[in-house]
């Protein structure tokens, strides 16, 4: 929390995401820089995909998406290319999927969740 961050009770939904879209929305219509970090596999387990939350807080605030990256291999992390949601979840997430592949090298490949939401 030091750093402003908000926590979320994960095992009831209770209008998160509309309340993060309307915040997010706000900050930015009056000139903030805010900044809204979600892990969209949403676990540190293997996982059969990721949660869509991301995706439709950016579309519902109309706000882009930046692909941070962590590339244990070459010790980086980044965030160097922002995605504006076209609404068309399917293929922003084929475009988020490629962008990835090319980026994006985890400790454990294996555990990473395909870019498919559940």
């Amino acid at each position: 929390r030091w750093c402003g961050g908000i926590p979320v009770r994960r095992n009831s939904a209770n209008g998160v995401i509309a309340d993060m879209a309307r915040r997010l929305q706000s900050e930015t219509e009056r000139g903030a820089r805010w900044w809204l970090v979600i892990a969209p596999e949403g676990t540190r387990k293997a996982g059969d995909g990721w949660r869509s939350g991301f995706y439709h807080i950016a579309c519902t605030a109309r706000v882009p998406i930046g692909l941070a990256y962590f590339n244990f291999q070459r010790r980086e992390i980044g965030v160097t290319t922002f995605l504006m949601p076209s609404g068309d979840i399917q293929a922003d997430l084929r475009q988020i999927e490629c962008w990835y592949a090319e980026h994006a090298v985890g400790r454990y490949p294996a555990l990473a969740a395909p870019v498919r939401v559940q």
